[in-house]
């Protein structure tokens, strides 16, 4: 969940990790007048600094555990790497002008790319363990700039049931779900002109089903926009859609 990742030198947050860090790494008898050197820096109460090197220590502490950082030295500070990744992708599609790349698609370049945890069920884990090396190789690979309108969960639209699936690399994508007995072949989503796969179908009866997404034939894959899901009783899940 955490890695250690680099505090910009000459910033006031560095400025403060390396102040916090030197007090809660000072002995006892230099805390007190090393915290009141130091008291600016770290937003230390004159209050809290009479009340001796204990309360300073804890209250540095709180504060390095607030902020996450020093975890192996004042220059560094631990990141959530979902949001590390998420900040990335987001500088990344900026910097070769997509303005147009938002949350949605951000969260489906995370979400396919992600590793499973082989020894944990997939229900606990979700989509498994961020993989930002792929996240990142796949984002450079982005062919277009996503709407939100166009990776969002299936929809009911004037009687029709609508499917979107975001694979620039997928040669065909299928759709297979209770609602046409599974059949591989049945459904065939078509890529739009914004590059997107997408299938319109008509509206079963009201209900719950379940569905995937069938890649090339091949891998059978839960759809990353929708976060309602199920086991689907072979160590994977299956998307869940009610229609009501």
């Amino acid at each position: 969940m955490w890695v250690a990742a680099p505090i910009l030198p000459g910033t006031n947050e560095y400025e403060q990790a390396e102040a916090l860090s030197k007090i809660v790494g000072a002995p006892d008898y230099e805390v007190p007048a090393l915290a009141g050197k130091l008291c600016e820096k770290i937003e230390l109460s004159s209050a809290l600094l009479s009340k001796g090197a204990a309360a300073i220590r804890a209250f540095c502490g709180v504060g390095i555990e607030r902020a996450k950082d020093c975890v192996d030295s004042p220059s560094a500070r631990r990141w959530d790497l979902v949001r590390g990744a998420n900040c990335y992708l987001h500088r990344g599609t900026n910097d070769r002008g997509q303005s147009g790349t938002d949350t949605w698609a951000i969260k489906n370049i995370l979400i396919s790319t992600a590793d499973r945890i082989a020894s944990a069920p997939a229900i606990r884990q979700g989509y498994g363990v961020v993989n930002a090396r792929r996240a990142v190789e796949l984002a450079k690979r982005e062919k277009h700039a996503l709407k939100v309108t166009g990776c969002s969960p299936p929809r009911v639209t004037d009687g029709l049931l609508v499917f979107v699936y975001h694979d620039d690399e997928a040669k065909t994508v299928h759709l297979a779900g209770s609602f046409n007995s599974w059949g591989v072949q049945e459904t065939s989503l078509s890529r739009n002109e914004e590059g997107l796969w997408l299938v319109e179908i008509d509206a079963p009866a009201r209900g719950r089903y379940e569905y995937k997404f069938v890649v090339d034939g091949q891998r059978w894959i839960e759809d990353p926009s929708n976060g309602r899901k199920v086991p689907d009783n072979h160590g994977g899940l299956n998307s869940v859609i009610t229609i009501e």
